[in-house]
């Protein structure tokens, strides 16, 4: 049994959220579905959570393409061990259920792309790593011409956001914080 799963949580608010995306996934044609996973509490409850909303509407079509991401930021191998769990997860969970349609991949960002990245763009590191992985997830999702890609932004993720940007002096109008749906991005958590 995978170290995370939805067994453990709240099984009521995962079903509501399981009737109203197959709904609103169904209404939309949406069946290939791209999810980041960095190998972290948030990002591993999010890919349980397509896992076994995949499994529970196996006539849907929906497929999941999983890509995680070694930032190469961290000492003694952390970033990769923790991109690679993601991978073994998936591995595991193709193994426990073989009618599952998953697929998942590694990008490795060379060592210093985020410091000079931060360097050009004038800012810091987290937010040099934000947008090489926003840019990464786009590629990915162009690629494999999926439909949509699911993060595992959740409430305090926006809370937090939004007080960073008031810090930073945001406008009231760009300070709205993390949103729900955003293009191709969609944070269902």
């Amino acid at each position: 049994m995978p170290l995370y799963s939805l067994n453990n949580m709240k099984s009521e608010t995962f079903d509501i959220l399981k009737k109203t995306l197959v709904k609103k996934w169904a209404e939309l044609g949406i069946k290939r579905i791209g999810v980041g996973v960095s190998g972290g509490p948030d990002s591993m409850v999010l890919l349980s959570f397509l896992c076994s909303l995949c499994e529970k509407n196996p006539d849907s079509g929906m497929q999941l393409f999983v890509l995680t991401i070694d930032h190469n930021m961290r000492q003694g191998g952390v970033s990769a061990a923790d991109s690679d769990f993601g991978l073994n997860w998936v591995k595991a969970k193709k193994a426990e259920t073989p009618l599952l349609k998953i697929s998942a991949e590694k990008q490795t960002f060379e060592p210093g792309l985020i410091a000079g990245t931060a360097e050009e763009r004038g800012r810091g590191h987290e937010e040099a790593a934000r947008f090489l992985r926003y840019n990464a997830f786009e590629k990915f999702a162009a690629h494999y011409n999926l439909d949509v890609f699911c993060t595992a932004h959740n409430q305090n993720d926006a809370i937090e956001t939004l007080v960073q940007r008031f810090l930073q002096g945001a406008s009231p109008l760009s300070s709205g914080g993390i949103l729900e749906e955003r293009g191709i991005f969609f944070r269902p958590l």
